[in-house]
């Protein structure tokens, strides 16, 4: 059941999660979901940075399962969304939040829209109250099976 009114901060710029409590569970194990958004301030002028990845190398063939992304960090009380994509830059094939500067692709993720022997595209966008940040695209592969 959701409140008539919902009290989310939405005049209030940066950074806010949403998070859904279910208090009397019918099964285990179930998965909690959050909602992240980003509220800005309206006729305030946000700078616009480069962010810079850190690992994996641009090219590099990686293992064919878990695998760890990292970045330069956007100063204090970030929110990052990672993208992947496939042959095209338009449309990513897989993404996730996160605030911390580095995301573990998980092998489950990985085994589901990844291929071995094929290259992908990744970048990442970054935010808090004060400014934005884009990476630059980075290539990868995972090795053959």
């Amino acid at each position: 059941k959701t409140p008539d009114v919902a009290g989310l901060p939405t005049f209030d710029p940066g950074t806010h999660i949403v998070r859904f409590v279910i208090t009397n569970p019918s099964g285990t194990g179930l998965f909690t979901p959050s909602l992240l958004y980003f509220v800005t301030a309206e006729g305030v002028q946000r700078g616009r940075g480069v962010l810079k990845l850190s690992t994996p190398a641009d090219r590099a063939i990686l293992p064919y399962g878990s695998v760890d992304f990292g970045w330069e960090a956007v100063s204090d009380d970030p929110s990052y969304i990672i993208q992947f994509y496939g042959n095209n830059a338009d449309t990513p094939i897989f993404s996730a939040y996160t605030r911390d500067n580095s995301y573990k692709l998980p092998s489950a993720v990985v085994h589901r829209f990844f291929k071995s022997g094929t290259k992908y595209l990744w970048r990442v966008k970054g935010n808090n109250d004060r400014e934005e940040a884009e990476s630059t695209l980075r290539e990868f592969g995972f090795r053959s099976k």
